[in-house]
C-alpha cells in the first residue's frame, strides 16, 4: 500500500515536482525473475526488466529471439505516450502450436487520425469511449476478454481505475512483489534526488543498460538463474537475433 503523500510524489511529473525534475535527469533497473517447473532437472524461468525511469522489457518471448522494449513516457499528470522498439525478426508473434492466430493477440492497432488538439496525435481507435471495440462473440468464445490485443486489455483495466488512483486502498499480494519493490525503488531515488542532488547510477552509465533484456529461458535446477540468464544472452547477442529475417 501507498501512502497518498507517496502516491502524490509517484504520480506527479510536470516541471518542478520530484519525480518531474528525476525523469528529467535521466535513468535503476528492477527485474522480476519467476520459476515454474518445467521437465525433469530443468526450471523455466521468466525474467522481466524494469529500467528506470519508465522503460520495461516484458518475459513474454525466448530470450534468445526476444529484442524488445517499451517506454511508458508521461505527457502530463494523466497522460502516457506508449513507445515499443522492437527488432524485426525477433518477435515470434502470437501464433499457437497448430499455426493458427491467437485470438486477442494483435500487435497491430489502427489509429485515429491527427487532430490539431493539444494531445491530439497518436490516439487508439479503440479507447474507453468505444468501450475498447469489445467483441462479446469473441468473448463468449474465442478470449475471455473480447479485446483485440494484450497492450489494449491491459490498458482497459489501468484506465478503469481513475485517471490517479487511490492506492491507499490496495492489498498487495505476494505476486504483487514486483510492484511493491519498483514503488520503493523510484521513491528511495526521488528523495534522494530531491534532498542531495544524487542521481541514479545508470542516469551517469548508460552502458549498463546496454546488454539487458527480458524473456524467458530453461536452466538446470542447480544453475543460478543469474548464470543461465547471462550465457544465454551471451550466446544469442542482440545484434544477431532476427538476421534470418532479413534485419
Amino acid at each position: 500500500m501507498s501512502t497518498a503523500s507517496e502516491n502524490e510524489i509517484l504520480t506527479r511529473v510536470g516541471p518542478g515536482t520530484p519525480m518531474g525534475e528525476l525523469m528529467r535527469q535521466y535513468w535503476i533497473p528492477a527485474a522480476m525473475s519467476s520459476e515454474l517447473k518445467a521437465d525433469g532437472d530443468r526450471l523455466y524461468w521468466r525474467l522481466g526488466q524494469f529500467l528506470m525511469p519508465f522503460w520495461t522489457m516484458p518475459p513474454i518471448n525466448s530470450l534468445a529471439t526476444k529484442v524488445l522494449t517499451r517506454a511508458y513516457v508521461p505527457l502530463d499528470d494523466k497522460h502516457t505516450m506508449v513507445v515499443a522498439l522492437v527488432k524485426r525478426g525477433a518477435y515470434a508473434g502470437g501464433r499457437t502450436n497448430l499455426g493458427t492466430e491467437v485470438p486477442g493477440a494483435t500487435q497491430n492497432y489502427t489509429m485515429l487520425p491527427n487532430s490539431s488538439a493539444w494531445l491530439g496525435r497518436w490516439r487508439l481507435r479503440a479507447n474507453r469511449d468505444n468501450d475498447y471495440e469489445i467483441d462479446r462473440e469473441v468473448q463468449r468464445s474465442l478470449s475471455y476478454t473480447g479485446i483485440d490485443g494484450a497492450q489494449m486489455q491491459d490498458q482497459a483495466i489501468q484506465e478503469s481505475m481513475g485517471e490517479v488512483a487511490d492506492r491507499e486502498n490496495e492489498h498487495p499480494a505476494p505476486s504483487d512483489i514486483m510492484i511493491t519493490r519498483v514503488r520503493r525503488q523510484m521513491l528511495d531515488a526521488v528523495r534522494k534526488y530531491r534532498e542531495n542532488g544524487e542521481l541514479p547510477p545508470t542516469a551517469l552509465r548508460a552502458a549498463l543498460y546496454s546488454r539487458i533484456r527480458g524473456g524467458h529461458f530453461l536452466a538446470h535446477r542447480d544453475t543460478d538463474w543469474r548464470e543461465a540468464y547471462s550465457a544465454t544472452l551471451c550466446a544469442t547477442p542482440w545484434e544477431n537475433v532476427g538476421k534470418h529475417a532479413g534485419s
